[in-house]
Parts: structure tokens; C-alpha cells; sequence
């Protein structure tokens, strides 16, 4: 009988932001003290420019192991993120942001460059791949409760359910994607098209991994404080592996 064992922790660090929207959604980063990100950001105030920077980072420190089956790995990585984000001007706006994560303990396995992986190949794979890639670059444009936005941007649809970010990995899953939102009383719509996925094997990935990036998928969603209906239908290259379309109604009602 095969045991798995996984042991792991992370530490969130805020290196500085011109505004805390633009956080990647991840437990780690409320680790810092609310003092801390008070005195940050004073120092560090650029809302009055029409041209905003941010810096988010994470320190991760992982260890894993499947018991009799790949070897124990550890992977000390830290993820960056800078970017530039613009005022709203008539309800437009814009941003730019990029991402790199460096291994400083690289004992493990990566798991999305196959042959090409430069870490120890018997060890147990923990997805968090050296990586300097485009994270986020889109136009969006918010108005009487709309909001379109064209270009590569994080997409979060009922708790990551079926469409996240994968947002506890270093390397952020992102989408080339155009979205329409509506956000009401009590309820939120969202429609859009993707044409690829960013996900988070890196951007040297090869593969089947790599397959998984190129394809198309059109979706719509609809939350409320009551339930919400969704629909998926996503048409990639590997195959049937990767081609499906999901339809499900939820209710939030506890009785």
C-alpha cells in the first residue's frame, strides 16, 4: 500500500503596492502585519499618478514526498510581480504586469519541462517552475456597473470552482481572454471568450503540459447571495482529455 506524505510552508511577504486590489488572491499575503502595511503604504503613495507602480512578492518554502514512489524534494522559490496600472480616464484604463520566480533550493522537480528540467529528475514533482513571463497586459473599461476587459488578465468564477488563478502556486494561471461583467444588486453576470490559457507549468513548458495552453473555451456565469448557473465549453488541443462542455445550477441555501 503506497503512503503520500506532503509537507509544506509558506510565507507571504508584501515587498510594496500602489494599490491592494491588485494582490494575487492567496492566504499567504495577510501574513503581514496591518502596521506594516500601513507604514508601506505611506512611503511607498502613487495615487496621484496617472501611471501607478506595484511590486507584489511571495517567499515559498516547500517539501514533498510520495512515500515509495519518488524521491523527497525541497523547493525554496520567491515569486515577483511588478507591474503598471493607469488611472481610469472616461472609464478606461490599463495594465501591464509581469511575473518571475527563482528557485534558491532546488531540489525538486518542476514538472512542466519534461526532459529539458533542470532539477534532479527522481524527485517529487512540486509545480513551481523558474519562470519570466507576462503575467497580466489588458484594456478595461468600467462604467454603470459594465465592465469589459480585453487582453491577459486573472479570471476567479465561484471560488475557483471550475475558473481560476491557482493562485497557491507561485506562477499564476492567467487568461488571453475577452470578459463582459455586469454587477447588480446581489448579483454578479459574466460572460467571455478565451483563447489561451497561461497555466502554471511556465513559459518553458513542452509537452502534453504545453498542449494544455493553445485552444479556445467560450463561458458564462451568474452568482447571486442565493445560488447562480454556469456554462463551460472548452475546446483544446490534447484531445478529448481536454474537450468538454459543463452546465450546473447551484443554490446557497442552507434550509
Amino acid at each position: 500500500m503506497k503512503h503520500i506524505t506532503l509537507t509544506s510552508a509558506t510565507v507571504g511577504i508584501l515587498l510594496s503596492s500602489a494599490f491592494a486590489g491588485e494582490y494575487m488572491p492567496s492566504p499567504v499575503v495577510e501574513t503581514v502585519s496591518a502596521p506594516v502595511k500601513e507604514a508601506l503604504s505611506e512611503s511607498l503613495d502613487f495615487s496621484d499618478l496617472p501611471i501607478q507602480p506595484y511590486l507584489n512578492g511571495r517567499l515559498r518554502l516547500e517539501s514533498r514526498e510520495i512515500v515509495d514512489l519518488a524521491d523527497q524534494s525541497t523547493a525554496g522559490t520567491i515569486s515577483l510581480s511588478p507591474g503598471l496600472k493607469t488611472k481610469s480616464f472616461g472609464g478606461f484604463s490599463a495594465l501591464v504586469e509581469g511575473e518571475f520566480t527563482y528557485a534558491f533550493a532546488d531540489d525538486y522537480r518542476s514538472g512542466g519541462q519534461s526532459q529539458l528540467d533542470p532539477f534532479v529528475t527522481g524527485n517529487t514533482a512540486i509545480l513551481d517552475p523558474e519562470t519570466e513571463e507576462l503575467n497580466q497586459a489588458y484594456l478595461q473599461y468600467s462604467g454603470s456597473g459594465f465592465t469589459a476587459k480585453v487582453g491577459r488578465q486573472r479570471i476567479i468564477l465561484d471560488k475557483a470552482a471550475f475558473v481560476g488563478n491557482v493562485g497557491w502556486r507561485q506562477n499564476e494561471q492567467t487568461y488571453d481572454a475577452a470578459t463582459l461583467s455586469y454587477k447588480g444588486d446581489g448579483y454578479k453576470a459574466t460572460v467571455g471568450y478565451i483563447d489561451q490559457v497561461n497555466r502554471i507549468f511556465g513559459s518553458d513548458a513542452i509537452g502534453p503540459v504545453k498542449e494544455l495552453t493553445d485552444g479556445e473555451a467560450i463561458f458564462a456565469n451568474v452568482s447571486s447571495d442565493i445560488g447562480g448557473a454556469y456554462a463551460y465549453l472548452i475546446d483544446f488541443d490534447q484531445g478529448n482529455f481536454s474537450n468538454s462542455d459543463t452546465f450546473g445550477v447551484y443554490t446557497k441555501y442552507k434550509g
